[in-house]
This record gives structure tokens, C-alpha cells and sequence, in this order.
């Protein structure tokens, strides 16, 4: 569930940057906008993947040997 997540939010970044860019030449503050988005996008995928590597690099329990 995480990597799905994860890759959402890694295409979201990308429709949102691409929209972006295609505003820049003529509706600025829609370009701006556009892109703050796709930056927190960005910041939640890294942040998913971030706890992704964690769960699974996380030592396991000797609880019951």
C-alpha cells in the first residue's frame, strides 16, 4: 500500500510540474501555484519512501526464542 502511495504521489508531482510548466509563459501565478503543489507531491512521495525503508530495514523481534 505504501509503494502504491508512494508512486501516486511520484505522478501527481509530475502532472502538476508539467502543468506548471505549460502556465509559465501566461498565467504566472497559475505556474506558481501549479508547482507548489507538485512540490508537496513531491515531499509526501519522499516521505512515503522514507517510511517504506524504514519498515523494511527495521530489525525484527527476538521476542519468544
Amino acid at each position: 500500500m505504501l509503494s502504491a502511495t508512494a508512486a501516486a504521489f511520484n505522478a501527481i508531482f509530475g502532472e502538476l510540474a508539467r502543468w506548471a510548466a505549460l502556465n509559465i509563459g501566461k498565467h504566472l501565478g497559475a505556474a506558481e501555484t501549479y508547482m507548489r503543489l507538485a512540490l508537496k507531491a513531491q515531499s509526501q512521495s519522499r516521505a512515503t519512501v522514507e517510511t517504506l525503508a524504514a519498515i523494511k530495514t527495521r530489525p525484527t523481534s527476538t521476542r519468544g526464542r
